[in-house]
């Protein structure tokens, strides 16, 4: 059985990334509730949610591509996207 590799600490910022995001729409909805605008004070700071996971989708890739001992021909750059779009798309449908 191979070693599945783990890195806990990526997602601990995962967590707290999406808890980011959550408090951010969170602030969105307790302004529209006419609350002079007092979520910015109580739910502040979750657009940066939104850059954290842009940089854990980066690393993931390269964490992707280096398991797979990188691309080295177009045939494998193809199966490559091919298998990154049918993991992804569904979740757009």
């Amino acid at each position: 059985m191979g070693l599945k590799k783990t890195y806990n600490s990526l997602q601990y910022l995962r967590g707290i990334a999406c808890w980011l995001v959550i408090f951010y729409h969170l602030a969105k909805i307790y302004n529209q509730l006419n609350f002079n605008g007092w979520g910015q004070y109580f739910f502040y700071g979750g657009e940066f949610g939104v850059d954290i996971f842009f940089v854990l989708s980066g690393f993931v890739m390269t964490l992707s591509l280096e398991k797979s001992n990188g691309i080295n021909s177009l045939k494998e750059l193809i199966t490559f996207l091919k298998t990154r779009w049918f993991r992804i798309a569904p979740a757009y449908f």
